[in-house]
């Protein structure tokens, strides 16, 4: 069976003509939309991919004129967001490698991050301009409007935009092609009178306000003003921006009908076409930075040629191929439709934005919309990775390469950091750190050992899925040596041969502490990995010693049976954070529920101390999972996520957690909290919105600061006080998406020990569900759960290993067939695992021995493409009819 064959069977489309196997099973309830069965049922037809994405496009029946509710899209680097003021349409772009860059090496001061002097000096990404198509009639102000719709089409990547009213029609079809990479808008009005329109290109650059309500510059307001330069000619018109390092164009030409040019400054430039009632034709927009091409603007002009040579129909045909493969490769489907389609919104959000030179900052990413200001500015480690986390088991491994690129290319930085900082050799990852990789000493992250090894596992997880011997050899290994080496020049062996961490802070987190437990998990995955990683390479040999030495005699994890919670209440057994080193405190802060100050004592063991520190062990290192049932640490590991439940969206491993230890009803519980907490964007975006008053929808994080008076900078603090308007920083927390897509994929299929684990934490709500997802071992699995009974599961071979699956029916044996030749194979079993090989490009069904060997069911929509707003718990997805 060749790969395409196998997708037919992995419920996103028809199984087609199946050899009989037997007799089917009894045909199904129709609770996930499976077709029927039965002795006289038909072949299954191929399902339309874009049916069953249809289901869940987002779709506005009101126009948008601006900000967060925009419509996002692109090519994976070129990314827009698409709004609808009343004169037309309006985009603002923003590009993977555009990066206004600090030409002088930060000064390694203490917290650079936060330095006063530095607010508006650091690298910053910022945006391309903005894109308008301006009729002289107000086709889409809703006081004159009959009908509209704006729709995300998520299969085809794009904006459909739709109207009629008093004074004309407006269609209009947005999208970003990836060859040759330019923004396509095709657009039609007919109008009630001649009129003529305009396409405006604008740039205007602004402060960056990274830190927005905390610090800022009121003397700053003409920060990003400099450097630009609008041209035109008879064909083109453009901008062109030079920054402090780089220089980039953003170039437009319009097919469809006579126009002029013109230059109206030096920030915007406008194409009118002659006065006409009717308009259609395609514009076409490109983005080329001097880090692609010697003369961007010569090259962005030669992209809209490429373009407009090969038309828009052949254009949007491949657009539409290239999409219609991706989503191909993987689908879930659950109960909970509206957790599936924010499930689909965030893969492709991130598909849409995480396949260019750079991975996108978690806060707000590519998709920020008021200028250049944007939050959390710089790369955070451990927020950054979390996009990520998600992408491999829905197998797209290809979306986590610019992370991975990222983080390799800044390797020599942080090696540097690792000598300058803590004298050791190695590599060593400041938590915070620019596009250069150059970071802090703020003593808050400074002391945070376990980021390298982390991002360490990122390649490591990468290895895992893909089975590509040639990154493992040229990128992980290095990559995870190499971060391996600061702990073991940082660990410690006592009189009785134990190693410890003498000294470290657990995650984010200002207390110093002995035997951090995040340090702890981290070298228990890390070091267990670069064994496994130099066998598999038959390398260094001594090394692998070493390793292993310290791995084997490592300080446990702490288990305390005495915690207690704020009220007094006794805790189930959970683990302790670590030992502080000295005196210290902790809370009040809302972040963590903490409601008063917590005395932290020098040498008293700790739980609940900071960024959920203790859930390290089950999250993401995996120490402690499914596996080590009936065991101490399992038993820890519950009592610890039940007892420090939901977190804030950055630190939402509970869920993650909880969904890796099988407890299904919690993480169920969490995901619902997290989808009432923090999706208030309509599109689907999720933000930190904790601590909003009032329970409204506004999605600032931290509003109720922003809506406090701060103190104004000048280069020193003063008792001036100003406001910063808050809905400048609305813009989507993408790391929270992240979570939620790695909970639901945890939910329903886990491999991360490399046994493969069926519906390890479906929650007793969800008699049906079934996904096509990808496994540890380059594995595709296709499983699915009819009327809370686990069905067949087919697995195909991608690269030959050794299958390993537990038992999904585990007081039944179990039978494995291949099947192209529909023959049994062989397989081990120990304990409720089964063992066997397999042949790269091979299928295989594995079922219970009592029953006839099926094929899983062809997945169909629940429902028509959709047509309207989502609403669930009071929250909405698409925006209702406001006229």
């Amino acid at each position: 069976m060749n790969r395409r064959d196998f997708l037919k069977g992995l419920g996103a489309v028809g199984l087609g003509e199946v050899p009989a196997w037997g007799k089917p099973m009894r045909a199904a309830a129709q609770a996930v939309g499976q077709s029927g069965s039965g002795p006289n049922a038909p072949p299954v037809a191929e399902v339309n991919y874009a049916a069953l994405l249809g289901q869940h496009d987002i779709v506005y029946l009101s126009p948008v004129e601006q900000g967060p509710e925009g419509l996002p899209i692109g090519n994976g680097d070129l990314v827009g967001m698409v709004w609808m003021p009343p004169q037309g349409l309006e985009l603002v772009l923003n590009k993977s490698d555009l990066w206004d860059d600090r030409l002088s090496e930060p000064p390694l001061a203490e917290n650079w991050a936060w330095d006063l002097k530095e607010e508006e000096q650091w690298t910053a990404l910022v945006s391309a301009g903005r894109v308008r198509v301006r009729s002289a009639l107000p086709l889409l102000e809703p006081i004159y409007l009959d009908d509209f719709q704006a729709r995300l089409n998520l299969y085809e990547a794009g904006v459909e935009v739709e109207s009629a009213s008093a004074v004309g029609k407006l269609k209009a079809n947005c999208f970003i092609a990836k060859q040759p990479g330019v923004l396509v808008i095709d657009y039609e009005e007919r109008g009630q009178e001649a009129v003529s329109r305009e396409i405006e290109l604008e740039r205007w650059g602004s402060r960056r306000l990274f830190h927005w309500y905390s610090q800022y510059d009121p003397k700053a307001t003409g920060t990003g003003l400099e450097g630009t330069r609008a041209g035109s000619d008879n064909d083109y018109i453009w901008i062109e921006q030079r920054l402090r390092g780089i220089r980039f164009a953003v170039v437009s030409r319009w097919v469809g009908g006579g126009y002029r040019t013109r230059v109206d400054s030096r920030h915007r430039a406008v194409l009118k076409t002659e006065a006409s009632q009717n308009l259609k034709g395609q514009l076409y927009v490109a983005v080329v930075t001097s880090e692609e091409a010697r003369d961007p603007l010569a090259a962005a002009r030669g992209k809209i040629a490429e373009a407009v040579g090969s038309g828009y129909e052949q254009l949007l045909g491949r657009h539409r191929r290239q999409w219609g493969e991706f989503w191909s490769k993987s689908y879930v489907q659950i109960p909970e439709e509206y957790l599936e389609n924010l499930y689909y919104f965030t893969l492709y959000q991130l598909a849409a934005s995480s396949q260019g030179s750079y991975p996108p900052p978690h806060c707000g990413g590519f998709w920020f919309w008021k200028h250049d200001a944007r939050r959390w500015g710089h790369y955070y480690h451990w927020n950054v990775q979390q996009q990520y986390w998600p992408v491999h088991a829905s197998n797209h491994a290809e979306l986590a390469l610019p992370y991975l690129d990222f983080r390799y290319r800044t390797m020599p930085e942080a090696e540097k950091y690792a000598w300058n900082v803590h004298k050791r050799n190695g590599v060593f990852y400041s938590d915070v750190t620019d596009r250069l990789g150059r970071g802090t000493i703020h003593h808050h992250v400074m002391n945070i050992f376990s980021a390298g090894p982390q991002i360490s596992m990122d390649f490591w997880r990468h290895y895992l899925y893909t089975q590509d011997r040639k990154f493992l050899r040229s990128r992980a290994y290095p990559h995870m040596k190499a971060t391996a080496q600061v702990y073991l020049e940082v660990v410690e062996k006592d009189a009785q041969g134990i190693y410890h961490i003498p000294r470290a802070t657990a995650y984010e987190n200002y207390i110093l502490q002995k035997d951090t437990i995040t340090d702890l998990a981290t070298i228990r995955q890390a070091f267990s990995a670069c064994i496994r990683a130099s066998e598999i390479l038959g390398v260094d040999e001594q090394l692998r010693e070493r390793w292993h030495e310290v791995v084997s005699h490592l300080v446990d994890f702490t288990v305390l049976d005495n915690a207690q919670n704020e009220d007094g209440q006794k805790l189930p057994k959970v683990f302790s954070s670590g030992l502080p080193l000295e005196d210290s405190h902790a809370g009040p802060d809302p972040n963590f529920r903490w409601k008063k100050r917590r005395v932290v004592k020098k040498g008293e063991r700790q739980f609940h101390i900071a960024f959920f520190c203790e859930i390290a062990p089950i999250f993401p290192s995996g120490v402690v999972g499914l596996g080590q049932r009936g065991t101490e640490w399992f038993e820890a590991a519950k009592g610890t996520v039940s007892s420090i439940g939901i977190g804030p969206t950055y630190l939402s491993l509970p869920m993650v957690a909880a969904a890796r230890l099988g407890m299904k009803e919690e993480a169920l519980r969490q995901l619902v909290e997290l989808v009432k907490n923090w999706q208030r964007a309509p599109q689907g975006f999720l933000a930190e919105a904790i601590g909003s008053p009032g329970g409204d929808h506004d999605y600032s994080p931290n509003r109720w600061e922003m809506n406090n008076p701060r103190k104004l900078l000048d280069g020193r603090r003063t008792e001036e006080r100003g406001f910063l308007p808050s809905r400048w920083f609305d813009m989507p927390d993408l790391e929270v998406g992240g979570i939620l897509m790695t909970t639901i994929n945890e939910m329903l299929l886990q491999s991360h020990d490399g046994v493969i684990r069926l519906f390890p934490a479906r929650p007793d709500a969800w008699k049906n569900a079934a996904f096509g997802l990808r496994a540890v071992g380059a594995f595709l699995v296709k499983g699915e759960c009819r009327e809370g009974a686990i069905r067949p599961v087919l697995v195909e071979s991608l690269a030959g290993d050794e299958c390993r699956v537990e038992n999904p029916w585990p007081e039944k044996k179990v039978n494995v067939w291949e099947v192209a030749s529909r023959s049994a194979v062989r397989f081990d079993a120990v304990g409720t695992v089964i063992a066997f090989q397999t042949k790269a490009g091979k299928s295989y069904v594995v079922f219970p021995a009592d029953e006839i060997q099926t094929l899983p069911q062809v997945i169909v929509p629940r429902q028509a493409k959709n047509m309207t707003t989502k609403e669930w718990l009071g929250r909405r997805l698409g925006l209702p009819r406001y006229f």
